[in-house]
């Protein structure tokens, strides 16, 4: 069993619909990065791993992964919230699709439950970018 995989499944489909809906660039938790100009939009993917289980009663030993993805979404300032709900609201309408994450493993699939957002986290004046963070709770597994 890899996280890796399931971690690759998710950032996958999200990176795709985050640059989709508008997003220049997408980067990824505990990977260095610039962050763009002012008036550039940009996202940021963060998994956390919460718990694995190995079913080993009546099936081939699967793997049962759960935790939480965050996305932050950030837009220049003086727009308007509508750019990072837009962008959002994208990001969650494939996460509510059963099957967008099955394309993207062999043997398993991805599921997301419990949507949450967009929730503004930063959007004064004082700031280059307005913030949007959405989230979701996911279970994998892996055959």
């Amino acid at each position: 069993m890899s996280y890796q995989l399931i971690r690759g499944a998710i950032e996958m489909v999200t990176a795709l619909e985050l640059n989709n809906a508008g997003a220049g660039y997408v980067f990824y938790d505990n990977v260095p990065y610039t962050q763009p100009g002012a008036d550039e939009t940009f996202a940021e993917i963060n998994l956390t791993f919460a718990d694995v289980k190995r079913d080993v009663i009546g099936c081939c030993g699967n793997d049962d992964v759960g935790g939480t993805v965050t996305v932050i979404v950030s837009t220049p300032v003086g727009k308007g919230a509508r750019p990072g709900e837009d962008i959002a609201l994208e990001v969650l309408k494939v996460w509510a699709i059963t099957g967008a994450f099955d394309g993207y493993l062999q043997n398993g699939h991805v599921r997301m439950r419990n949507l949450d957002g967009p929730r503004l986290i930063n959007g004064d004046a004082s700031s280059t970018h307005q913030q949007h963070t959405i989230s979701a709770a996911f279970r994998g597994r892996l055959a």
